[in-house]
């Protein structure tokens, strides 16, 4: 009998509820757009400081594209414009899916946060003498980039050795580099301080392999590009099908005396190689969203819980509490202005007096791009951008505004004084 009486207390309060909380929704959703709509503003002065500029941002909510702003071309030659069906390098929001990976594989119980990273690379400073302060290094230190471990002098040299037998440009796959790893040093104490580091990401993809046993691009592939339907992305070389949408890079830098500037363009299909699991990405704002929904936005999604469970997420990442520094799950970075920078198991996190954004940015060659959602409100924001510049550039200044305003709408749902936009500053 009390069974009935729950049963039917709760189809009650379904029935009651329901309208306010879609009323609700519907509220936040349009002014959500209303605030997002000032980013005509920029689009105008854009058009008019450099009418070349391009790039791409997308306002998702609920997992879904409620509107986009865009301008330019992904890819001049072949006519393709800013959309969310082009290829863009992603560059360390990268980062993201390789976390995803190591979580993937604790919660398999097939490795430990705490495991020392000499268990799985026994080599690692043989040659430097760093073996003894390395071997205070765990997974954790190298998902928030305060390991202390340096793989600067290990990439170089098989850089130069690879140029110096081949005579060309070409990226050490992840077997090349193994050797190399007993050139490792450490540069502080592992936990001291927060220095970040792509060559760490590139270590956890090499982990990754040790581990599962499988190549690693082949087991993102597998574990969660295929899982999640994101078909159009992958860590290249791209086929010719994709190359088509792909968005060539283009830039603005000094050439002559006289600081006038030729607009530089260039497309490449090469493999990564060993910085794949730090930058390699290369995907569709669209596929992007399918990543976002994934880690935001879920709701009864068996593909996801596949993927990783969400009680899974919310222990490494939406449950962490920000005021336990531990500098394990929770690594703190600075404070500026009142504005609050953290380290989640990966994941960047920004917190501006209650309102937290958490996600990933990402450049490689003139690639830019963000990828934040909100933690309290179910939105979230990206950017790609393929035009860059020296500092001194208008694209350089003006994509640096786009970032800022991006970021800023991501933590609060608003642009606040930044949208009030000077063209001097241009």
């Amino acid at each position: 009998m009390n069974h009935l009486k729950t049963t039917i207390f709760i189809i009650v309060s379904m029935y009651l509820f329901s309208p306010c909380l879609a009323q609700k929704s519907k509220s936040e959703k349009r002014t959500l757009l209303d605030n997002w709509n000032k980013l005509d503003r920029f689009v105008s002065l854009a058009k008019k400081k450099q009418p070349d500029l391009s790039f791409y941002t997308a306002l998702v909510y609920n997992g879904k594209i409620i509107s986009e702003k865009q301008m330019g071309y992904a890819n001049i030659k072949n006519k393709v414009k800013m959309n969310r069906h082009m290829v863009h390098m992603w560059g360390s929001v990268s980062k993201l899916f390789t976390t995803v990976a190591i979580l993937q594989l604790v919660e398999k119980g097939q490795l430990k946060l705490t495991d020392s990273i000499t268990h799985y690379f026994p080599n690692l400073g043989k040659k430097t003498g760093d073996f003894a302060k390395i071997n205070q290094v765990k997974i954790h230190h190298l998902i928030n980039h305060n390991s202390g471990l340096s793989l600067t002098k290990a990439f170089r040299t098989v850089a130069a050795k690879i140029k110096k037998e081949e005579k060309k440009f070409r990226r050490a796959e992840n077997e090349e580099f193994l050797p190399y790893l007993e050139l490792a040093e450490q540069t502080f104490p592992a936990g001291e301080k927060y220095e970040y580091s792509n060559m760490g990401y590139s270590l956890l993809g090499l982990v990754i392999e040790k581990v599962s046993g499988i190549k690693f691009k082949f087991y993102i592939k597998q574990n969660i590009l295929k899982p999640l339907r994101m078909k159009s992305t992958s860590y290249g070389p791209l086929s010719k099908k994709m190359m088509k949408k792909f968005a060539a890079y283009y830039g603005y830098y000094d050439q002559d005396k006289d600081g006038k500037r030729e607009k530089l363009s260039h497309i490449s299909n090469y493999s990564q190689g060993i910085l794949a699991a730090n930058g390699g990405i290369r995907a569709s704002p669209n596929d992007m969203v399918k990543f976002m929904s994934f880690l935001r936005f879920r709701k009864s999604n068996k593909r996801a819980e596949k993927v990783l469970k969400r009680a899974t997420l919310q222990k490494y990442l939406f449950d962490a509490d920000l005021d336990i520094i531990d500098n394990q799950n929770v690594v703190f970075l600075r404070k500026n202005k009142g504005t609050k920078f953290y380290r989640v198991n990966g994941f960047r996190v920004r917190v501006e007096k209650k309102n937290i954004g958490i996600g990933h940015s990402g450049k490689v060659a003139t690639y830019i791009s963000y990828f934040i959602f909100n933690k309290k409100m179910p939105f979230g924001v990206m950017m790609a951008s393929n035009i860059y510049s020296d500092p001194k550039g208008t694209p350089y200044k003006l994509i640096d505004k786009l970032s800022w305003l991006i970021t800023k709408f991501a933590v609060n749902g608003d642009f606040g004084q930044l949208i009030n936009l000077n063209e001097n500053e241009f």
